[in-house]
């Protein structure tokens, strides 16, 4: 019986190292997604900027 608690017991460890392992990897996914977006929408607006800039010279 004994033997049997601890394999219990080491399988739910392992669940518990597991779901933190996918909750980290979610969050660095969701956190990667964010710096994109992020990244994408300053160059875009750099862009932008930069054509309105470029255009009010040119009048």
């Amino acid at each position: 019986m004994s033997t049997n608690n601890s394999s219990i017991v080491s399988i739910e460890q392992t669940d518990i190292f597991h779901y933190f392992c996918n909750l980290i990897i979610k969050t660095k996914d969701i956190i990667r997604f964010l710096l994109i977006t992020a990244m994408s929408l300053m160059t875009l607006s750099g862009h932008a900027q930069e054509s309105v800039y470029s255009f009010q010279i040119q009048r």
